[in-house]
């Protein structure tokens, strides 16, 4: 997600936030008072109302700004995720001064790393598809794919050990997290 995106977001909801505080205190105005009167503006009244082009245009607005915040929100959740492009790790080792870069690391780089280790170490998994997401505190990897008949604590033992060992060499960031998910299992062919 690049900056000008964040800062749309984040405009956006603050504009939400505020629009919902303002109701907020007018519901609570309005409960409180049962004398009080607080008209609707007569803008916001005629819309619904009116079949013209100012009808028209406001839906067109709201219906293109819902789908940007659609779409934004759909890749914030894929997350830290799924659908960020980079990882952004802690500045580098060394940078003391505050106005240090930070480093950034390609999501897919390190869910390629992760994906070669985990079929070194592991080859009852075969073809796995790795799902990688970062948080402060370590990252969260989920593999899924078909796999041998096998003793699954082991293989998730192994795997673990493999990705943990590839991204602390890669990023310096511990593992705190894998999922498999077995998708069907596959005859077994020796090996393993």
């Amino acid at each position: 997600m690049t900056r000008g995106q964040r800062i749309f977001v984040l405009a956006f909801g603050a504009v939400c936030l505020a629009g919902s505080v303002v109701d907020l205190v007018r519901e609570i105005a309005l409960a409180a008072s049962p004398g009080l009167v607080w008209k609707v503006p007569s803008w916001w009244a005629d819309l619904p109302h009116e079949t013209g082009w100012r009808s028209a245009a406001a839906g067109a607005i709201a219906l293109a700004l819902a789908a940007v915040c659609f779409r934004l929100v759909g890749r914030l959740r894929a997350g830290g995720g799924a659908g960020a492009a980079e990882v952004h790790l802690a500045k580098a080792a060394g940078a003391h001064d505050s106005d240090a870069a930070e480093v950034a690391v390609r999501r897919a780089a390190l869910e390629a790393v992760v994906r070669r280790a985990v079929l070194e170490a592991a080859p009852a998994l075969r073809d796995p598809r790795v799902s990688l997401t970062f948080a402060k505190d370590g990252f969260s990897v989920r593999i899924s794919g078909v796999a041998t008949p096998v003793a699954l604590a082991d293989l998730h033992a192994r795997a673990f050990a493999a990705a943990d060992g590839e991204l602390r060499a890669a990023t310096g960031v511990a593992l705190k997290r894998l999922d498999i998910v077995v998708d069907a299992f596959s005859p077994q062919t020796g090996g393993e």
